[in-house]
C-alpha cells in the first residue's frame, strides 16, 4: 500500500524527532501534487471551471 504525503512526512518527523529540513517538506509537497493529480484523473468533473489539472492545482493549493 502506498503512503500518502502526510503519512510520509509524519514518518520523517517521527524518525528524525523534529529535526527535518526543507527537502523533506518539498518532497511531501511533490507527493501531494501527484496525489491530487491522480484524484483529478480518477474522477474530477470535467465540466468544472478549470481547463486542466495544473490550473485547478494552482488555484486550489498554491499560495505563492
Amino acid at each position: 500500500m502506498k503512503q500518502t504525503s502526510i503519512e510520509w512526512l509524519e514518518q520523517q518527523l517521527f524518525n528524525k524527532r523534529g529535526n527535518f529540513n526543507k527537502q523533506d517538506i518539498d518532497k511531501a509537497k511533490k507527493m501531494h501534487e501527484r496525489e491530487m493529480k491522480k484524484c483529478w484523473q480518477d474522477g474530477f468533473r470535467f465540466d468544472s471551471k478549470y481547463k486542466n489539472f495544473k490550473e485547478y492545482y494552482q488555484e486550489t493549493f498554491k499560495k505563492d
